[in-house]
């Protein structure tokens, strides 16, 4: 048979609590410094290459009402017009990230990153660019992505990179 490891007081019971305020210590010290930079998350809800915004930068909803309106200009050059996909205003706040118009295929927009900094949202997003000299469709894009935000997002900063 094994023997058990004891703590100071000689007891199996004594290492237990040793243990968790070891842990517990730990854990304090770890929180006593918050970053500067909090993570936040985002739920993709599309990606494509053409929108009817034809704008650059990111738009938000904060209502149901303006969120049917904002999907109804984006989606403004499809045929039939999907419906604005359900949002829970109570946990999301809708937005959609916009590359702005492209002169031919091979760019997308994606967003990387949510985070809050300085009392903002800040949205990290890369676009990507066809490689030079490659072969794209010669047909003018507008690269999109429609992200959820957390609620009561209401000042956001956009950082795209190249």
């Amino acid at each position: 048979m094994g023997m058990a490891s004891t703590g100071r007081d000689g007891t199996l019971l004594g290492t237990m609590r040793t243990s968790i305020a070891t842990s517990l210590l730990l854990a304090l010290t770890a929180c006593q410094s918050a970053p500067e930079t909090m993570s936040a998350g985002f739920v993709s809800i599309e990606r494509g290459l053409q929108t009817g915004l034809g704008t650059v930068g990111l738009r938000t909803a904060h209502a149901p009402d303006d969120w049917v309106a904002l999907w109804r200009e984006h989606a403004r050059l499809q045929l039939p017009q999907p419906a604005a996909p359900a949002v829970d205003f109570s946990r999301y706040c809708p937005a959609i990230v916009l590359a702005g118009p492209r002169p031919s295929g091979g760019y997308s927009i994606a967003v990387e990153r949510v985070h809050y900094s300085g009392g903002k949202l800040v949205v990290e997003a890369r676009e990507r660019v066809p490689p030079a000299g490659s072969v794209q469709t010669m047909a003018m894009t507008s690269p999109y992505e429609v992200v959820l935000l957390p609620a009561g997002t209401v000042e956001v900063d956009l950082i795209v990179r190249h």
